[in-house]
């Protein structure tokens, strides 16, 4: 995946709890890209981390969140930079669409400042 490496980055990734999912893919195709994943979802995903982990060597944060509840973004948030990573690139999903964007500088000033305390 030469034209497309993530090496360094962190990406946060909802919804992949499931080995045949497409957050799973999704988790797994950054992590072949050289990012460092923060797993998200409102079950265990100790089975994803394991997987993870083991096909591509990348670290994997497992969080247990609910999207539906507003603190949960917060928590997210904290428990990634609580444990040193750097927040860089987001997936959006745009015109039914998913893309991988890197956050902005503009962004990522908002989320250091906004969790520095």
């Amino acid at each position: 995946m030469e034209l497309f490496k993530l090496d360094g980055k962190v990406a946060i990734v909802t919804g992949c709890s499931s080995l045949e999912g497409i957050g799973y893919a999704i988790a797994e195709g950054l992590a072949e890209a050289g990012a460092d994943i923060v797993g998200v979802d409102r079950n265990g995903l100790s089975h994803i981390k394991s997987a993870i982990e083991t096909g591509t060597g990348k670290r994997f944060l497992e969080i247990q969140a609910d999207l539906l509840e507003e603190e949960s973004i917060d928590k997210i948030v904290e428990t990634t930079k609580r444990v040193k990573y750097t927040l860089e690139v987001k997936l959006d999903r745009k015109d039914n669409k998913w893309e991988v964007n890197q956050l902005s500088d503009e962004d990522i000033t908002k989320i250091n400042g906004f969790y520095s305390n």
